[in-house]
């Protein structure tokens, strides 16, 4: 366990390096791990993997409470749903589709990282599969989403994405893109056949991202059209017990407890982990920690609520309510266009390139679109018919292959919003009020809409407070008024 631990924190300062990384080009998918605090309220959201799990709680409560009679008589999914909204709180369950297909394998050792299986992991516990997922427990899952609370897409059988040499070497992962869209399908047109829900949040299974073939979870997930649920805060209840039960829950609930008794804000905008299922011995904690926890936060004023309902209501790590025009920019993203960048931050005073100025007028599901060139695997529910892949293929840009904007880049070719300027610009160029303008009003003459007289006078009026800015560089900020006006133009929007 201390080398895992030790791993553990190697593995944060590697995400921590790629996090900074990750703040240089617009990305259609997000690793959102916490947003940007809200003005007036406390709020933070609360995650929990690898259910729904129909096993009840272990150790089975004693029946010496009417609280602990109603635990012993429902599973582990209930049980934590019924805490839940005992406090008015909404979870996020990060679900599985099941686990029953994982096998030939051999029970892994307790108290280990490897506790559920040798070569795959098994949910709720090895050769209980049917006892978890939603493939496996279709009513559980429904009543996850009929009381109020949301799902996310944890995987369909929980497999890694790809090889984990260091903690998890025996594990079998998946062996391509094509098997990582296979697994993650079979759970979303699960999810969408039976439920009308559509997942639009995904966590890899022991956040292994990477895939084989120089891929990884970022490109899976465009294909999805998925965000990529990270968590900022770790509520416990994965570890090993520490051999006294009691000492377990009181490990999930002292770190909240002086986290926030330093700082009344310091969960403001935090996404936490949780677990649906055993710690590494086989216990669950969580279901006796999870109240006061909520406790705890209702002290402080918290209001627990969906991982979706949080970042609609502040998309960004780092810009939020009381920042000039962040209501247009989380207009803009929530409308679904790429205008953050692949780290959840959106650096409104970073000065605009020409290729961030086309990659905000393409929305992402282009890149769902596009599974249709690679793949097979395909969502039920989304409209593949209404793009023109091909076209969008076809059309030929300056651009290299590998660069992040390539594909943002043939789809403003193909809808001529390049038409006149398309060798013009170089992708790395800054951006001042004449580019801009001129940019913008080709996406307006390509949809060859007829605007109204309000339309052309807002229109007028951005466009001067632009040109007042002069020949300078401009700031990502700067463009945004212009740019939902066009888009609302064109019926984007």
């Amino acid at each position: 366990m201390i080398l895992f631990e030790i791993l553990r924190k190697i593995n944060r300062f590697i995400k921590q390096h790629n996090k900074r990384k990750a703040g240089i080009y617009l990305s259609p998918v997000r690793r959102i791990e916490q947003v940007y605090p809200l003005l007036d309220e406390r709020v933070c959201a609360m995650t929990f993997d690898d259910g729904p799990s129909a096993l009840p709680p272990n150790p089975v409560p004693q029946l010496d409470s009417e609280d602990e009679i109603v635990k012993r008589a429902y599973g582990l999914t209930e049980v934590l749903m019924n805490t839940l909204e005992r406090y008015g709180a909404v979870g996020t369950f990060d679900c599985v589709g099941g686990t029953q297909e994982n096998y030939p394998d051999q029970r892994g050792k307790l108290h280990t990282a490897k506790w559920g299986g040798t070569a795959h992991d098994h949910y709720p516990d090895f050769e209980k599969d049917p006892f978890a997922g939603i493939l496996n427990q279709p009513e559980l899952g429904e009543r996850i989403l009929k009381r109020g609370h949301e799902m996310a897409n944890h995987g369909g059988r929980h497999v890694i994405f790809g090889p984990m040499r260091l903690i998890y070497d025996s594990r079998v992962s998946l062996s391509s893109l094509e098997r990582v869209l296979e697994d993650l399908t079979l759970f979303h047109n699960f999810a969408y056949k039976n439920y009308k829900h559509t997942p639009t949040l995904s966590r890899p299974p022991h956040y292994i991202d990477r895939i084989k073939g120089r891929l990884n979870a970022y490109d899976v997930y465009a294909m999805m059209g998925y965000q990529y649920m990270a968590a900022s805060f770790d509520g416990g209840g994965w570890k090993p017990s520490k051999g006294i039960y009691r000492e377990d829950v009181e490990a999930m609930v002292l770190p909240m407890k002086r986290v926030l008794e330093s700082d009344d804000n310091a969960l403001n905008g935090h996404i936490i982990f949780q677990k649906d299922g055993c710690n590494m011995s086989l216990q669950t904690p969580v279901a006796d920690a999870l109240a006061p926890q909520l406790e705890i936060l209702n002290a402080k004023g918290y209001k627990v609520i969906g991982v979706n309902e949080l970042i609609n209501r502040s998309p960004f790590e780092d810009y939020g309510e009381g920042h000039t025009h962040f209501e247009i920019a989380r207009e803009l993203i929530n409308a679904g266009f790429v205008v953050a960048y692949k780290n959840n931050s959106f650096q409104p005073n970073r000065l605009l390139t020409f290729g961030e100025l086309v990659a905000m007028t393409t929305p992402k599901a282009l890149f769902v679109a596009l599974t249709l060139l690679k793949s097979k695997q395909l969502r039920a529910d989304f409209d593949y018919a209404k793009w023109d892949v091909k076209k969008i293929a076809d059309a030929h840009v300056k651009v290299r292959t590998s660069h992040p904007y390539y594909w943002m880049f043939k789809y403003a070719k193909k809808q001529g919003y390049l038409e006149v300027n398309s060798d013009r610009w170089d992708i790395h160029d800054p951006v001042d009020a004449h580019i801009c303008i001129q940019y913008l009003e080709g996406v307006l003459s390509s949809h060859q809409v007829v605007l109204s007289v309000d339309e052309l006078l807002e229109r007028e009026q951005l466009c001067s407070a632009l040109m007042q800015m002069g020949e300078r560089p401009l700031k990502r900020i700067d463009i945004l008024p212009l740019l939902r006006a066009t888009l609302k133009s064109v019926k984007l929007m």
